[in-house]
C-alpha cells in the first residue's frame, strides 16, 4: 500500500468541518482548530514516516478556515476517506483521536448521505451522488479557478 501526506488544504478542509460540527469539546470549551489540525496532521505524516522510514515532520502548519459553502456531503466523505486510507500505516493509529475524530466525521457525513440517491448540498442545491474517491485531495483553486473545477478528477 503506498501512502502519501494530504495537503495543509486537506487538513484545514476536515479541521472545519470538525470545529463547524463540535465548535466545544465535553468540558464545553471551544475547540482549538490549530490543534485539531495539528494532530490530523501528525498521524497523517506518522504513517507515512512508519511506512517509508522517513523522518518528516509537521513543522509550519498553520490552520486557515475553509468555506465550505461550496462542498456537499459527498465531498466530505471522500476528503475523510482519503485520510483514513492515508493514516492506516501508524501504528495503533486506531486507538488515536485522530482516527476517531475521522471516524465520527466519517460516520456523520454517510448519515446524510443516507437520505437517498441525491442529498442537499450545503448551499441548498440537489446533486446526486456519486461513487466514494479514497484518492480524492482537497486544494484550495487557484486564482480565478473555483473549487469544483480544481476537484474534477
Amino acid at each position: 500500500m503506498s501512502v502519501f501526506i494530504v495537503s495543509d488544504d486537506h487538513i484545514d478542509l476536515l479541521t472545519t468541518v470538525a470545529v463547524t460540527n463540535q465548535p466545544n469539546d465535553l468540558s464545553g470549551n471551544p475547540v482549538d482548530p490549530q490543534k485539531v489540525g495539528e494532530m490530523l496532521l501528525e498521524l497523517n505524516v506518522r504513517s507515512w514516516n512508519e511506512r517509508y522510514g522517513e523522518s518528516e515532520t509537521t513543522d509550519g502548519y498553520q490552520y486557515q478556515p475553509v468555506d465550505l459553502t461550496d462542498f456537499n456531503a459527498k465531498d466530505i466523505l471522500n476528503a475523510v476517506n482519503c485520510y483514513l486510507y492515508q493514516i492506516d500505516c501508524a501504528d495503533g493509529y486506531k486507538n488515536t483521536a485522530a482516527y476517531i475524530l475521522a471516524k465520527c466525521l466519517e460516520a456523520e457525513t454517510e448519515h446524510q448521505l443516507a437520505a437517498g440517491p441525491q442529498h442537499k448540498r450545503l448551499d441548498g442545491t440537489t446533486v446526486s451522488l456519486l461513487p466514494v474517491n479514497v484518492s480524492w485531495e482537497f486544494h484550495r483553486p487557484n486564482p480565478g479557478q473555483t473549487i469544483k473545477e480544481r476537484n474534477l478528477y
